[in-house]
């Protein structure tokens, strides 16, 4: 199942797959729809124009069948010259069996996929935002690897009680298809936060989610395309914790958990 799984990632009109798995466990809950209200370490790798305050992100994720995803992101605030993130991806897909046409074993191989973000935002006229990033992408199956530089863009405009943001990721030409999306994103009560988007990979996609909070507590709920999702935080202080889950139809459950740590610059 593992190598079915592998040859129908990579042989897609080519986009790794790694690029479109949510890399933390609120993104996963909200349907990975984080262009407007994505913010802090998270923003790398959604929206560049979002990354502002200090803050780390470390996930894991038991995705489908034998693959395991493992994420970190952290951003620094530079005060009036912007914000830098930086942020990681490792998806493996575990040990698999190497035959020849007649089927005999001929020993195991492994293979994974690397995703290293760096991104800048700076903010400007109180109220809007732009950023920049630069990626590497590395793929690397049994002996055979691949090695891919890409660029981001975003814009991010932050109202009284809602958001709107752009963003264009991924973009690397030679054939690999990049992502462009936009997203609002509204606050309408301290207790309610409610984010949708638009994404264009191959084709269009709808994504959104809402976050309900009391006191340290946040309940989440969305849907990524036809998957839907759900989730929980909690706050201890400076520290969060994050349960996501994302309901496959074909492939089965994903959970993922994560911890943050919100101002560790300061």
């Amino acid at each position: 199942m593992n190598v079915l799984l592998l040859v129908s990632l990579l042989t897609l009109d080519y986009r790794p797959a790694l690029l479109d798995i949510p890399a933390f466990s609120s993104a996963t809950a909200l349907g990975g729809a984080l262009t407007a209200s994505g913010e802090d370490a998270l923003a790398v790798f959604y929206n560049p124009a979002g990354i502002g305050r200090d803050g780390l992100q470390f996930a894991l994720a038991d995705w489908f069948m034998d693959t395991r995803l493992a994420s970190g992101a952290g951003s620094l605030s530079l005060g009036d010259i912007g914000s830098l993130g930086i942020g990681v991806k490792y998806l493996s897909f575990g040990t698999m069996s190497r035959r020849d046409e007649q089927g005999s074993y001929l020993g195991d191989f492994s293979a994974y996929d690397l995703h290293g973000k760096l991104g800048y935002g700076f903010r400007f006229l109180r109220r809007f935002a732009v950023g920049l990033g630069a990626n590497l992408l590395a793929e690397n199956v049994d002996s055979t690897s691949r090695l891919t530089l890409a660029g981001d863009f975003g814009a991010r405009f932050t109202g009284p009680r809602w958001s709107a943001g752009i963003a264009v990721r991924d973009f690397a030409g030679g054939g690999t298809r990049f992502s462009s999306s936009i997203g609002v994103s509204a606050t309408p009560w301290p207790w309610l936060m409610a984010t949708a988007e638009l994404e264009h990979v191959s084709r269009l996609r709808v994504r959104g989610g809402a976050e309900f909070r009391w006191s340290d507590f946040a309940l989440r709920a969305g849907f990524d395309g036809i998957n839907p999702c759900a989730g929980m935080g909690l706050a201890l202080g400076r520290t969060r914790l994050d349960y996501g889950l994302l309901i496959h139809g074909r492939l089965g459950l994903v959970h993922q958990l994560s911890v943050g740590v919100a101002g560790w610059g300061r």
